[in-house]
C-alpha cells in the first residue's frame, strides 16, 4: 500500500530548548511526527537507552517515555 503524500516542507522544531530543522513529508494518513533515517545521521544522533538520553551533536536531550491509553508508541526508521 502506498502512503499518500501531499508534499514536503522544512519543519522547524525545538527539543529541550534546542532548535532543529528537518525536511518532512506531509500525509493525511499519518498523524505523528516522523523523521527519516538521514536526520539522526546528519545530526550525529547517539541514543543511550540506559541513561534515557539522546545526543544530537553536542546537545544532550533527556528522553521521556509516554503511554496513551495503555498503547505504547514506537520509533519507526525509514530509509
Amino acid at each position: 500500500m502506498d502512503l499518500p503524500v501531499l508534499g514536503n516542507m522544512d519543519l522547524h522544531f525545538t527539543l529541550d530548548e534546542h532548535k532543529f530543522v528537518a525536511n518532512v513529508s506531509v500525509s493525511p494518513a499519518v498523524d505523528e511526527f516522523l523523521l527519516w533515517s538521514d536526520w539522526p545521521v546528519k545530526n550525529k544522533a547517539k541514543w543511550d537507552f540506559a541513561e534515557g538520553t539522546i545526543s544530537l551533536g553536542d546537545r544532550l536531550i533527556r528522553v521521556y517515555r509516554r503511554t496513551f491509553n495503555e498503547v505504547y508508541r514506537c520509533i519507526l526508521v525509514a530509509s
